[in-house]
C-alpha cells in the first residue's frame, strides 16, 4: 500500500471523483481557467496582519515533504510546494506549475507546459528536466514515463487513460529538488522554508514575493485551542464543538465549514456469523450523534463502489484467527475510538470490546484481517477511486465496507486577516491578493 499519510487507510493514492470513473473522452486542447471565487474561503472585512498565525493541528516533518502524512504537513506542505495540476474544491483541474495541456492516446499521454514564471525558492527556472528528476526520489505509481519534450514541456504517460489529468494533482508529485544543507526540500510555492526560519515551536513560511504576508506556524501544544484564539492565532482548523462555539461569539472570527473530508468505515471480514453483515446494518442509525465534530450519515455514492475492470489486486497475507471479538481502531484518532465503542455497545457484529493499536500496527492488523472488525478513516474524496480501491482491501481478503458517518472540519478565521481559498481536499491555502 502507498504510504501518502499517516492514517493507514489514507495512504492510497489520492484521486478526486466519486463512484464509476467514467470513460476517458477525447481530452480537450487547454486548462480550464481557475474560479478562485467558488472555492474562497469568505471571511469577511477585517483588519490585514503583518504576519499571518496559524495554529497547526499535528506534528510536521521535512523529511515527508512533499507527501503530508499528518494534518499539520497538510496545511504547511501545500503553501510551499506545486503539483502540475490542482484539483479544486468542485474537483476540477485546474493550473499549477503547467499553464496548460493537452492530451492523447485516449487519455494515457499528457504533454503539460509550464508557466514561463515559475521558479524554485533560490531563483532557478522550473525546467521539464526538474520535473523528472523531482519525480524519481518521489511516489509515481500508475506512472509509465516522464520525457522532457523541450526546455519548458513535459510529457507524462500514464499506465491507464483517464479523462483529465487530475491523477496528478497528488501532493506527493509536487516537483522539488534536494536543499543544499539536507534540510527542507526547495519547491515552487509561494512560500519558502529553510532550517533556519523553522523550530520545534513554530515554522516561519516567508513569501516568495510581493503579496501575502509571513506566515507562522505555531506547533501543536496541550492548549485548549480556545485560548490560542485569544492568543491572536489568525487560523485554526477544529471540529471541536466547544471551540467553534467560543469563535461563534467573537465577531473578529468566522468559522466556515471545509468540505466533507472523511468517511468512517466499519470493515467486516466475511468470516463472521453467516456472513460480513450478519444481523443487518440497523446499529448505523444515529451514530452521528455519537461522535464530538461535525458529522452526518455517510452519503453516496463512494468511490470504492466503482467499478474498475482490469485492476489487478494485491494478494492478501494469510489471515489468523480473531481470539477475541473487538473492534480495532487507530490510536490517537477520537472519532474511530468514540464509534467503536457506540458499535460495542449496540451489539454490531456480535464485538464485545474495543482496542487501540499504533497507526503501523493499525495498517498491519488490517491488511491481515487478523481482528473480528475494525473502524477506520477512508478520504471522503480520491483522485484516482480504480487505484485506491485495488489498494483498499488485498485480492483474497473478502470483506465489506460499512459507511458509518462522514466528518468535516471547520476554519476559524481572523477577519480579513488573509486571503484564502480550500482545495478538493479540504486543504487551506494562502493567495496573493
Amino acid at each position: 500500500m502507498k504510504r501518502l499519510s499517516a492514517n493507514p487507510l489514507l495512504a492510497l493514492v489520492a484521486v478526486l471523483g466519486c463512484g464509476p470513473r467514467a470513460a476517458p473522452g477525447p481530452p480537450g486542447p487547454a486548462a480550464p481557467a481557475a474560479r478562485e471565487d467558488a472555492c474562497a474561503l469568505a471571511a469577511g472585512a477585517g483588519d490585514a496582519v503583518d504576519t499571518f498565525t496559524v495554529a497547526l493541528a499535528g506534528p510536521v516533518d521535512p523529511a515527508h515533504a512533499p507527501a503530508p502524512r499528518t494534518a499539520g504537513e497538510r496545511l504547511v506542505f501545500r503553501q510551499l510546494y506545486e503539483t502540475l495540476v490542482r484539483a479544486d474544491c468542485e474537483g476540477r483541474a485546474a493550473p499549477g506549475l503547467a499553464e496548460s495541456w493537452t492530451g492523447d492516446q485516449g487519455g494515457q499521454r499528457w504533454t503539460f507546459s509550464l508557466r514561463g514564471d515559475a521558479r524554485f525558492w533560490d531563483g532557478a527556472p522550473v525546467t521539464a528536466r526538474d520535473v523528472a528528476a523531482g519525480w524519481r526520489a518521489g511516489d509515481t505509481a500508475g506512472i509509465v514515463a516522464v520525457l522532457p519534450t523541450a526546455p519548458r514541456t513535459v510529457s507524462v504517460v500514464l499506465a491507464r487513460g483517464v479523462a483529465t489529468p487530475l491523477r496528478l494533482a497528488d501532493p506527493a508529485l509536487a516537483v522539488r529538488k534536494p536543499a543544499p544543507d539536507g534540510g527542507w526540500p526547495i519547491g515552487t510555492g509561494a512560500f519558502w522554508v529553510t532550517a533556519a526560519t523553522a523550530s520545534a515551536e513554530s515554522i516561519l513560511a516567508q513569501p516568495v514575493a510581493g503579496g501575502p504576508p509571513p506566515i507562522v506556524f505555531r506547533e501543536p501544544s496541550a492548549a485548549d485551542p480556545r485560548d490560542l484564539l485569544d492568543q491572536r492565532v489568525d487560523l485554526v482548523v477544529t471540529g471541536d464543538p466547544a471551540t467553534l462555539a467560543y469563535a461563534a461569539g467573537r465577531g473578529e472570527f468566522a468559522a466556515i465549514p471545509l468540505p466533507w473530508e472523511r468517511t468512517y468505515v466499519l470493515v467486516a471480514p466475511a468470516r463472521i456469523g453467516d456472513g460480513p453483515l450478519a444481523g443487518g446494518t440497523g446499529f448505523r442509525a444515529g451514530l452521528e450523534r455519537a461522535v464530538r465534530t461535525d458529522a452526518r450519515p455517510a452519503a453516496g455514492p463512494f468511490w470504492w463502489d466503482g467499478r474498475c475492470d482490469g485492476a489487478a489486486a494485491t494478494e492478501a497475507p494469510p489471515r489468523p484467527a480473531p481470539t477475541t471479538r473487538r473492534i480495532a481502531y487507530a490510536r490517537g484518532d477520537r472519532t474511530a475510538r468514540d464509534l467503536a465503542d457506540r458499535l460495542v455497545a449496540l451489539g454490531a457484529l456480535g464485538a464485545r470490546t474495543v482496542t487501540a493499536l499504533g497507526p503501523e500496527e493499525f495498517e498491519a492488523a488490517l491488511r491481515a484481517g487478523g481482528e473480528w472488525a475494525y473502524v477506520a478513516a477512508l478520504p471522503a474524496r480520491v483522485l484516482d477511486p480504480c487505484g485506491a480501491a485495488r489498494d483498499l482491501v488485498p485480492r483474497g481478503y473478502a470483506a465489506t465496507l460499512v459507511p458509518l458517518v462522514d466528518t468535516r472540519a471547520h476554519a476559524i478565521v481572523r477577519r480579513g486577516a488573509a486571503r484564502l481559498t480550500v482545495e478538493w481536499d479540504g486543504a487551506i491555502r494562502v493567495r496573493a491578493p
